[in-house]
């Protein structure tokens, strides 16, 4: 058992530190991404965040729309982190923006989904963040200045 808990998030590993709330947003949204992580499979991404800015205003995953509106952006910037995490074979920072859009979204919120790329030695490296009016969320200009932007939704 012991094995399992570093690879458990540590938000996990302090349930105290989570709500009632939070913990059945969480469910939800980690059901969300493994949801959206099957569509990444076959899909392209244009059509997904397509999809996602779509569902944002129609009857699919009422409870987690409606609960969007009872957090400030920081704290579901900190639950799409962990829900995140359980995506299948998706990168991190791509599920977490992509849960963090389509929620912002469903609030109105101006936001843009940006995806860069880098180079390293002879390696391509990949990151998603999102941008707001006021800025980037759940990541830092330092680390997205990283990267050249090639797409933004």
């Amino acid at each position: 058992m012991s094995d399992l808990l570093p690879s458990i998030p540590s938000a996990l590993r302090r349930p105290a530190k989570l709500s009632l709330a939070d913990w059945a947003l969480l469910v939800q949204l980690s059901l969300f991404s493994l949801f959206v992580s099957v569509q990444l499979y076959d899909k392209p991404l244009p059509r997904i965040v397509d999809r996602l800015t779509r569902r944002a205003y129609q009857g699919d995953w009422l409870w987690v729309r409606k609960a969007a509106h009872d957090y400030e952006i920081h704290q579901l910037a900190r639950l799409t982190n962990i829900a995140a995490r359980f995506s299948l074979g998706v990168g991190h920072c791509l599920m977490r923006s992509l849960l963090l859009f389509w929620l912002l979204h469903t609030r109105g919120e101006t936001v843009d989904l940006c995806l860069g790329v880098r180079k390293e030695h002879e390696t391509l490296h990949g990151h998603a963040w999102i941008e707001t009016n006021e800025g980037m969320l759940a990541d830092t200009a330092e680390l997205a200045g990283q990267f050249v932007t090639v797409l933004r939704f």
